[in-house]
């Protein structure tokens, strides 16, 4: 997706992530979990790893889970992306 579709959304992460000290990676997870899946959050290394975790230190509220959802749109495509 270009960029300029994807701010909307990841300004809304940087500043939910900035209201509960996280990264925008940790607010993406807890996002996911919020909408009743459980997600395979990839590191490569161990402050991946670390940012990754923070995701259970928070719970989004209602309102941030609209919010989130209302910027966010359904891809047309999939694909295994290998690292």
């Amino acid at each position: 997706m270009p960029m300029e579709q994807l701010e909307p959304l990841l300004e809304t992460m940087r500043g939910i992530g900035k209201k509960y000290d996280v990264p925008v990676s940790a607010v993406a997870l807890n996002w996911v979990i919020s909408k009743g899946a459980i997600p395979l959050g990839g590191a490569k290394n161990r402050q991946q790893a670390e940012q990754n975790a923070k995701a259970l230190t928070f719970t989004l509220t209602a309102e941030e889970v609209e919010e989130l959802s209302s910027k966010s749109f359904a891809g047309k495509t999939s694909f295994w992306q290998h690292g």
